[in-house]
């Protein structure tokens, strides 16, 4: 059981999800561009060598944006705007 586990990925061992959603909140180019956040609807996710790929769209007091996140082992996270199809911030 524990060889399918580390074999069906890490992520599996803890939420990287609750990462991600930290990350968007406190990310100041997202509340710059949406104003206050409301909510955030996950529209698809992922894994892919090791990483969690998603999007999300996230609704503010100002606007609503796309964003496309991607969190590693090592937690590190990157963070890009889908309308301007580039990369806002690395954490």
């Amino acid at each position: 059981m524990v060889f399918t586990m580390l074999m069906s990925g890490p992520h599996l061992l803890h939420n990287p999800y609750k990462i991600v959603v930290s990350k968007i909140i406190h990310s100041d180019v997202v509340t710059n561009r949406v104003g206050e956040i409301d909510r955030l609807e996950l529209i698809s996710t992922g894994e892919f060598n090791w990483h969690v790929v998603s999007y999300w769209r996230v609704f503010g007091s100002k606007s609503e944006g796309e964003y496309r996140t991607e969190l590693d082992l090592d937690s590190r996270f990157t963070l890009n705007d889908e309308m301007d199809k580039k990369s806002v911030d690395h954490l």
